[in-house]
């Protein structure tokens, strides 16, 4: 899914801080904007454009400008900083990350040290405090320019890319129409190509089958309905595209790890918001 966010001109960048208690998986998503994910306790285990990396405490989580990723909490307690960084604002200052790949793990005493002191500054909100983090943000993309672009530029054919490609238009068609009873063939003639090419590029790039995901797309529009009150779970289950009440449920308890019901038991203040919805 492509993802948007809400950075203005006047403070080009997002930081937050989150915390997860349980094993978490992200779907593989893709933006525009530089994330870069501090660790500051758990491990991350991350898939960027089909290659997969591994970062602990101490180490930043560098997603480059349109890299698809997705993530996976593997030890149930995590806590990092979050920061995005408008591309088009660091290009305009000279900081091109369109032309350059940063490494995907980058360990640095330095940038550590930025990341608790832009933290510090959002918490207190002090007098000035956006341009103040701002510029402790520039100085955290000039260090991974100057220090960690990777030579990597290693996929002459440009086939890699292409299968990203075809797998990003196939992951937006299924998120415009999760709703309605889509068949892997109907994706496929939607973005030109045979089913069997189709399944193992879908597979090679985000290391699930297509299904999978279209139930993953399904499973969390069904949660989000459930939080708000919006339909009992056939309701629901109808709604996000299934058909069969066991199918729903059974699928629904796999992906997401408990039952329907138990999602319509909790009460608003329970509720944990989908950290990487930016």
């Amino acid at each position: 899914m492509y993802e948007t966010h809400k950075l203005t001109a006047n403070y080009p960048m997002s930081f937050a801080g989150y915390k997860l208690t349980d094993t978490s998986y992200f779907p593989p998503h893709w933006h525009e904007n530089i994330e870069l994910i501090h660790i500051t306790k758990g491990s991350i285990r991350a898939i960027l454009d089909s290659k997969e990396v591994c970062c602990g405490a101490g180490n930043t989580l560098v997603v480059n400008t349109n890299a698809m990723h997705q993530f996976f909490s593997t030890d149930g307690d995590l806590e990092y900083h979050c920061l995005i960084i408008s591309v088009e604002f660091l290009k305009q200052l000279g900081l091109d990350f369109s032309e350059l790949k940063v490494a995907p793990c980058v360990k640095d005493d330095n940038i550590t040290l930025l990341f608790f002191h832009i933290a510090d500054i959002v918490k207190n909100k002090l007098l000035y405090y956006k341009p103040e983090s701002l510029a402790e943000t520039l100085k955290i993309a000039s260090i991974l320019l100057r220090n960690y672009t990777s030579g990597d530029s290693a996929d002459p054919t440009g086939r890699n890319n292409a299968k990203t490609e075809l797998v990003k238009k196939s992951i937006s068609y299924m998120k415009k129409n999760f709703e309605k009873q889509i068949t892997l063939e109907d994706i496929c003639c939607e973005i030109g190509v045979s089913k069997c090419y189709f399944c193992h590029a879908f597979k090679e790039v985000t290391g699930m089958t297509a299904i999978k995901m279209l139930n993953f797309i399904r499973c969390q529009e069904a949660k989000r309905l459930f939080l708000n009150s919006e339909g009992n779970v056939w309701e629901t289950a109808h709604r996000c595209g299934f058909e069969n009440m066991s199918y729903f449920t059974k699928t629904y308890k796999a992906i997401m790890g408990e039952l329907p019901s138990k999602v319509l038991c909790k009460k608003p203040h329970e509720m944990v918001p989908n950290i990487f919805h930016k």
